[in-house]
């Protein structure tokens, strides 16, 4: 496929990270610009679900990928997804991704790993356990914690090695949940920004306060939870502050 042609109509952003993060968050305050372009669906999957494993740089892939943002192009609005599974994949489809889309912009999100955790296991854990979280074992739920597709949500500092293998630093604008809850107006002002979209056409950017997907359940994390999980939060902060070259808001929970 022509490389203008795809530069053209690719996608503007895609944002990843940590699933129970805040993404709906993102989504609903990004595509509530009136420069961008709200597709049905925030979360595409393509790169991790649906693109063919064996033929996965084919002209077919590229323009059935294309095609999901199309109608936003045309109306010449900016046009993105939101996949946070993105985040953990191979360093082959991030390249491949790269190799696609290298002028891409990148949205990594990013929560303490014990409070994402434990959103988690309230959203998935009935269902991977056959039990209600309220009757779980402190066995099952450390288990529940070592599962990879909980682990590896938390293992930022890996998974931002791997985007910056193929993006610049420039091209990723990294967000924390816990900055968002604390002044959702400065972080979104900030993201309008990085996306080249003017905050002035938003009425109120404040109004990005507001929780899309609030939690039903007000149990608290078990403290088996909080201490498995210190270790993490311990490393995870200490590095990404290096690697950031930046404050972590995250309570230091290790002592």
């Amino acid at each position: 496929m022509n490389i203008s042609f795809m530069k053209k109509f690719q996608p503007d952003f895609i944002g990843i990270g940590a699933a129970r993060a805040g993404s709906s968050w993102l989504w609903e305050n990004i595509t509530s610009h009136p420069d961008v372009w709200k597709t049905t669906s925030k979360e595409k999957h393509f790169f991790d679900r649906r693109i063919d494993k064996m033929r996965p740089d084919s002209f077919l892939q590229k323009l059935r990928y294309l095609a999901l943002f199309l109608p936003g192009k045309i109306l010449g609005k900016k046009v993105g997804e939101i996949t946070p599974a993105y985040a953990v994949q191979s360093q082959d489809t991030i390249a491949l991704i790269n190799k696609w889309m290298p002028d891409q912009k990148i949205i990594y999100v990013m929560r303490n790993p014990i409070d994402r955790t434990w959103s988690h296991a309230k959203k998935d854990f009935s269902e991977m356990y056959k039990r209600k979280l309220c009757n779980a074992t402190e066995s099952e739920l450390i288990d529940f914690c070592k599962q990879n597709v909980v682990s590896l949500r938390n293992d930022y500092i890996t998974c931002i090695a791997n985007w910056r293998q193929c993006y610049s630093g420039k091209q990723i604008h990294y967000m924390f949940l816990e900055d968002i809850v604390a002044q959702p107006d400065k972080e979104l002002e900030s993201l309008y920004l990085f996306l080249d979209l003017d905050p002035r056409k938003v009425m109120d950017v404040s109004q990005g306060a507001k929780k899309v997907h609030a939690s039903s359940s007000a149990q608290k994390i078990p403290q088996c939870v909080i201490e498995y999980l210190a270790p993490v939060v311990a490393h995870q902060k200490s590095g990404l502050e290096k690697l950031l070259d930046r404050d972590i808001p995250w309570k230091d929970i290790s002592q």
